[in-house]
């Protein structure tokens, strides 16, 4: 594809994932060692998947710097305040620079994530409730304007992985 979405895809090998092809569509593997390699990664093409990559960032093994990204603060919500205030709240440090944010390594620590009504900030910060206990999402029905059971679905994936 000729989208800039897919070079998300190409960050996350970057930090030690695998990809392949299948009859459904791309099966992305964790790295072998389940951690994530640190990188600094320009989004200015993919900047929908800030929020995602700023949301795994906590699991790498050396800081992750997301540049080209100044422009999402004028999105659904100012994404680049809404990522630096739940990392924070959840225990992570991050900097955040006027086009862009460091993110540093940490185990989250419980909490309830903001969504400001924007559904990428709920899907994405979804994830690192997948490896750390006690983070819920405040507005999780925010979803509903792209993927309405994006949760439902989360589940079902979730539960093929480990059932």
């Amino acid at each position: 594809s000729l989208q800039g979405d897919v070079q998300f895809l190409r960050i996350l090998e970057r930090m030690g994932c695998s990809l392949r092809e299948t009859a459904e569509g791309i099966a992305l593997k964790g790295p072998e060692n389940g951690r994530l390699r640190g990188v600094e990664a320009d989004m200015h093409a993919c900047s929908d998947q800030a929020i995602t990559l700023a949301a795994i960032a906590p699991f790498a093994d050396a800081p992750v710097t997301i540049t080209g990204i100044g422009h999402i603060r004028y999105q659904e919500s100012n994404r680049m305040e809404a990522i630096s205030t739940e990392l924070a709240r959840l225990g992570i440090r991050c900097e955040q620079g006027e086009d862009s944010l460091r993110i540093w390594p940490g185990r989250p620590v419980p909490g309830v994530v903001e969504t400001y009504d924007d559904h990428r900030m709920a899907m994405g910060f979804s994830l690192p409730g997948l490896r750390a206990e006690g983070i819920a999402i405040a507005d999780p029905g925010c979803c509903r304007k792209t993927f309405e059971n994006y949760f439902q679905v989360l589940d079902e994936v979730v539960r093929g992985v480990t059932g």
